[in-house]
């Protein structure tokens, strides 16, 4: 019987924390504007400047690469675990979209989100 409570408390709990996702934030728009430049232009420029990000974000995953593989595996270099991976994941993405916003404020435009 003790079981069965604790498997309940457990349900109920864990549908109370799923459902606090339901009112997390939700991601806005990025969007850049700048004088007297049409849509075109503005398209043209934010794609250079999302290929330019991801050439950067390349380079360095090389980098990192080439590193990682000098490095003995006995020498206390960071595991690749889930945790890691899914850490360096969500920081590639901040950063690339960190070089986007930059690039794009090089080019004379301002960010603003929707």
């Amino acid at each position: 019987m003790k079981i069965i409570k604790i498997i309940f408390l457990a349900v109920i709990l864990l549908s109370i924390i799923g459902g606090c996702s339901l009112f997390a934030p939700k991601k806005q728009k990025k969007t850049y504007q700048r004088n007297n430049v049409g849509a075109e232009q503005a398209t043209e420029d934010l794609e250079g400047c999302k290929q330019q990000a991801a050439a950067v974000l390349k380079r360095d995953s090389t980098i990192d690469q080439d590193i990682s593989r000098g490095q003995d595996s006995d020498s206390g270099g960071i595991e690749d675990t889930r945790l890691a991976k899914g850490l360096n994941e969500y920081d590639e993405k901040n950063r690339y979209q960190r070089l986007v916003d930059e690039c794009m404020d090089g080019r004379g435009y301002n960010n603003s989100a929707r």
